[in-house]
């Protein structure tokens, strides 16, 4: 293989990484290690405080929170995915 082949590839591969990593909705380390632990810390320490009274709380409530907050996040990420849209369309309409 050519030296500048490599040297080409390899600096594509941090791009592609990020890539993959938002598609597949995990971290870079994740697909670098396989690591999946998370040493992020959550910085709203409001969130992090109902979070932590929500570990009392009884399974099935535990997981109507979780279905609420999984439900917002996918209603996010569909605005988000529209609005290109929405704003090409408003354009068009000029």
């Amino acid at each position: 293989m050519k030296p500048e082949a490599t040297s080409s590839r390899s600096r594509r591969l941090p791009g592609f990484l990020v890539f993959l990593a938002e598609v597949l909705d995990a971290s870079v380390d994740y697909l670098l290690t396989g690591d999946a632990s998370e040493d992020v810390p959550l910085h709203n320490t409001r969130l992090l405080e109902h979070f932590r009274a929500l570990t009392d709380f009884e399974a099935d409530d535990q997981e109507a929170v979780i279905k609420l907050i999984d439900a917002m996040i996918v209603k996010r990420k569909v605005e988000g995915a529209v609005q290109p849209f929405e704003r090409a369309a408003a354009e068009r309409g000029r």
